[in-house]
């Protein structure tokens, strides 16, 4: 598998003119205090993947100076132009092939490409704000993970091979992309006048595409369900809770279409031993369990995905971005052992990213322990252990990363000003 060697991100997000991040395909724990532009370097990568799905179009306007009229841009605040206008803004990862992946206002050929769609497929993104969406319903909704599926699931996962109007379609995006092209399926008919008829062909075609996708999600689901129990008994809760697909449809009428989204529900049937039927389990559970639940269910999805062997130039990156803040630290320890230990995690390159200096401790001596006995490998062997700061000059903010030190260790460092400008207040806090 493909590893990241080097990121690097210039006049994007938080980071104003800078220095290569250096990885050297090693896994990644990174404390980030708020402010510091950790999220910067989790939406520089999540943008760079995410061009694999995206038009030239929908890439450059994150790479153009902000104004009104260009209000999803991403470029730094502070960023200035060049003698010819432009600013170099840009997400350029090395990997350790030394195979460059870089996306820019003028350098947007990763978008739609093929190949570097299977990094993209290869490659995973679990946040906090995402494990929040799965409980983030009223007491009166029912809990549909329909919008958190085709946001974090359907972009990422292949399907069996579909021909649907001369096309081989094989990834599940490809199928919702087919489907949704109403267009594609009208006929002209002698009047001028677009229609879909009911008997013709291309109807036909599309009721056996959407006959596909509730195959395929039904599939997902039953897959789900068969690992949740495991997975949510590992963290020593004891209930059961299962998904419950409702098919993807349409209406027909004379002349359109009408579709009808598939929704997926999330229950319990189980708790503490005894059957229950609860269909709002973000009312039922306090947060730490439908945490350890949001995160069950987005591990079993990272579980299905196809061998990664398969794809063995790709980018096989995880990151995982405090996903553990709204658990308790008995739980945080049993779902760090638990990625740390998982067969399918080894198969990536890990980012783990948190703003909590103590959760950072827990991974940090966690890992210590892991590697405390080995002959053969260090912990620094397999893992970069790095601290990122916000520093501040005049009205300018911009982050600082640097290795983690002891205690002594950074308080010597702030004060001769060896890898991190001089500052004796930050000296003195480090020895305190």
């Amino acid at each position: 598998m493909s590893k990241i060697k080097t990121i690097h991100i210039n006049n994007f997000k938080f980071f104003g003119v800078s220095k290569p991040i250096v990885l050297d395909g090693k896994n990644l724990l990174l404390y980030g205090e708020n402010g510091s532009g950790k999220s910067s370097i989790y939406n520089a990568l999540y943008t760079l993947l995410e061009a694999a799905s995206k038009t030239q179009d929908e890439t450059r306007k994150y790479f153009v100076p902000l104004t009104d009229a260009t209000p999803e841009s991403l470029v730094n605040i502070h960023a200035q132009q060049d003698e010819q206008g432009n600013i170099n803004s840009c997400i350029e990862v090395t990997d350790d092939a030394d195979k460059i992946y870089r996306l820019s206002l003028n350098k947007v050929d990763l978008c739609g490409n093929d190949s570097f769609k299977e990094s993209q497929r290869s490659s995973d993104f679990i946040s906090y704000k995402e494990l929040f969406l799965f409980q983030l319903f009223r007491n009166s909704e029912l809990s549909d993970l329909h919008d958190v599926f085709q946001r974090a699931v359907v972009p990422y996962l292949q399907c069996s091979t579909f021909e649907y109007r001369g096309q081989e379609l094989s990834s599940l995006s490809s199928l919702f992309e087919s489907y949704s092209d109403i267009e594609s399926i009208k006929d002209n008919n002698p009047k001028g006048k677009k229609v879909i008829y009911k008997k013709g062909d291309k109807y036909k075609a599309y009721l056996k595409l959407e006959e596909r996708i509730n195959i395929e999600l039904q599939e997902l689901i039953d897959y789900i369900n068969a690992q949740l129990p495991s997975t949510i008994r590992s963290f020593g809760y004891n209930f059961n809770a299962f998904l419950r697909y409702e098919n993807q449809s349409h209406k027909k009428y004379d002349m359109r279409l009408e579709h009808i989204p598939y929704k997926v529900f999330l229950e319990i049937d189980e708790y503490n031993g005894q059957h229950v039927s609860i269909k709002h389990p973000n009312v039922f559970l306090n947060e730490a369990k439908m945490s350890a639940l949001a995160f069950a269910i987005r591990w079993a999805i990272l579980t299905r995905r196809p061998d990664l062997n398969s794809t063995p130039d790709a980018l096989h990156v995880l990151v995982l971005d405090d996903i553990m803040i709204s658990l308790d630290m008995g739980n945080r320890e049993k779902l760090i052992k638990f990625i740390l230990n998982d067969t399918r995690a080894k198969e990536y390159q890990l980012l783990f990213f948190t703003h909590e200096h103590i959760l950072f401790e827990a991974i940090y001596r966690e890992l210590g322990l892991q590697y405390s006995n080995s002959r053969t490998k260090a912990l620094t062997d397999d893992w970069a252990i790095m601290e990122m700061y916000e520093h501040k000059i005049g009205s300018k903010s911009f982050p600082i990363i640097q290795p983690h030190l002891s205690s002594y260790g950074r308080a010597l460092a702030y004060f001769n000003g060896s890898d991190r400008p001089i500052d004796y207040m930050a000296s003195g806090n480090a020895l305190r």
